[in-house]
């Protein structure tokens, strides 16, 4: 199956990461997180990292650089800034740091690798920021993949919550925040000419809580996941992956998320060519130039948009790491092609610096 024409591009960038020699002390790649026992509160706990995945992603970084610093939190990072700056003259910085609130939560340390004229090697300022904050997204893709957003309504502090119902036709639902990522605060409603009252109360209390929020018409339907990685002036997709969720709610959830209760396999279906295309113009049109990860739900044939992820996880157990892992063989894949890319566009991957040892 071809996934798109740039296939032979990134083969011949990781066929020459695996022939490369070490980046010299010149170099160095600094990996930025949060651990759990760092995180201001435990709503957002199950984006921290782990101890394994910590170890397998600078493990993945050291396969092709001899100095891989990790720092937990923003303050760490910024801490130890100065000191290897004077160590090293190419900085590549990699960051999951997320430890701040509303629609900038992971767009701290790329707005710093911008200030000190870093290589930023994950989503950069401006992705980073765009994708905290659903409803604008949403807008701004609306012209160019209309027919493939489901119903959503957008919610702000000042909406007339018992005017809002109205609009709504009986059905199920799915409450989102806007500027939070993954599944927290993902909730699910269903709505009837019966219970109107119930589910006002349901929303105020949301309301204060989330003070703008989406409500979005549920998609009953696999969940279809599409990475991209920005490289040369093109988008390359490494597969589909489809969730493969258990759990009783029937969509991803804080408490699914948070157990490590879903799996993964490849979608090779009908609609494979047709999601990586729509993919492709969602980043285009939001103007991702690093990683990205789009969201379906089939419904009758039809995809629909579900989550844009502007700055997606790729620790081990995502769906994005996973396909990496299948098309080129290796958990540090992704991570390699990363910090070459960032090698790439900062016009440091040319000879002498590829020949093999």
């Amino acid at each position: 199956m071809s996934y798109n024409n740039n296939n032979e591009r990134i083969f011949e960038l990781y066929n020459l990461i695996s022939k490369s020699k070490l980046l010299s002390d010149e170099y160095a790649v600094v990996f930025v997180y949060n651990e759990e026992n760092l995180i201001d509160d435990e709503e957002h706990s199950s984006e921290c990292i782990t101890s394994v995945e910590k170890d397998m992603i600078i493990n993945s970084f050291r396969k092709s650089a001899l100095y891989v610093y990790a720092t937990n939190g923003e303050d760490v990072f910024i801490e130890m800034l100065s000191e290897i700056k004077e160590k090293h003259k190419y900085i590549f910085i990699y960051s999951m740091a997320q430890n701040i609130t509303g629609v900038g939560r992971r767009s701290f340390i790329p707005l710093l690798c911008n200030y000190y004229k870093l290589n930023n090697i994950g989503s950069d300022f401006f992705a980073s920021t765009l994708g905290g904050d659903k409803e604008l997204m949403y807008k701004l893709i609306s012209s160019h993949v209309s027919n493939n957003i489901p119903f959503t309504i957008y919610v702000s502090k000042s909406t007339n919550l018992k005017k809002l119902i109205e609009r709504l036709t009986p059905g199920i639902y799915i409450l989102k925040p806007n500027d939070e990522s993954a599944s927290i605060g993902i909730m699910k409603i269903k709505i009837s000419t019966s219970n109107i009252d119930y589910i006002l109360k349901q929303l105020s209390v949301y309301q204060k809580k989330y003070s703008r929020f989406c409500i979005q018409e549920y998609i009953d339907g696999p969940e279809i996941e599409i990475p991209l990685l920005f490289y040369e002036q093109e988008y390359y997709c490494p597969g589909c992956v489809e969730i493969i969720n258990s759990s009783p709610s029937g969509y991803l959830d804080y408490d699914t998320v948070k157990m490590d209760e879903y799996s993964f396999r490849e979608y090779t279906g009908s609609l494979s060519t047709e999601l990586i295309n729509c993919s492709k113009k969602v980043a285009c049109a939001l103007r991702f130039e690093t990683i990205c990860r789009i969201d379906f739900r089939i419904r009758n044939n039809i995809p629909y948009i579900i989550d844009i992820g502007a700055n997606p996880t790729i620790s081990y157990h995502s769906s994005t790491n996973y396909i990496f892992r299948k098309r080129f063989n290796s958990e540090a894949a992704v991570y390699q092609l990363l910090l070459f890319i960032g090698l790439y566009n900062a016009e440091l991957l040319k000879p002498p610096f590829n020949k093999p040892e």
